[in-house]
């Protein structure tokens, strides 16, 4: 189910493209479920992005945001970052970073906004986070979300 914001005067691009369902849908590869992630992703992530994809770089950030990884210079089936985002999205990456490191953005509100219109209650999202349920809150009132349950178990 997906959340429409009302139209505020002022709202960033990721809350306006909340607002007008740009929206992709994927497989997790950990997970047979199917999560839907924000197409339009933060301004700070458009470069990676536009290198694999809205899907592969919100399987990065899932899997690595924060940290500082090694983008090995041929990425092979089975290596952790094949794994983590898949070999074609691997292999992108690897040509613009192969050989080196890459610091990986946390992206919390893209995460935040991405689970909430997947159904994920407010706790869960925390958990996923690390982060309180007030600072989820915190944001999905800045991105105009409804409120969900506490609780649940949607997604834990």
């Amino acid at each position: 189910m997906t959340h429409r914001a009302e139209a505020p005067l002022h709202r960033s691009p990721l809350a306006r493209a909340l607002a007008e369902g740009a929206l992709l849908r994927f497989g997790q590869s950990s997970a047979t479920c199917e999560v839907t992630v924000l197409a339009q992703a933060p301004a700070e992530l458009a470069y990676l992005t536009s290198l694999m994809g809205a899907e592969a770089t919100f399987r990065l950030i899932e899997t690595n945001g924060g940290c500082r990884i090694y983008i090995p210079k041929h990425p092979r089936q089975g290596c952790a970052l094949a794994r983590d985002i898949g070999l074609h999205a691997a292999r992108l990456l690897s040509a613009e970073y192969g050989g080196g490191d890459l610091k990986v953005p946390i992206a919390r509100v893209w995460r935040v906004a991405t689970y909430s219109i997947n159904g994920l209650s407010v706790r869960t999202i925390a958990r996923r986070l690390c982060v309180s349920e007030d600072t989820v809150n915190n944001i999905r009132s800045c991105l105009r979300l409804t409120n969900r349950p506490r609780g649940g178990t949607h997604g834990a």
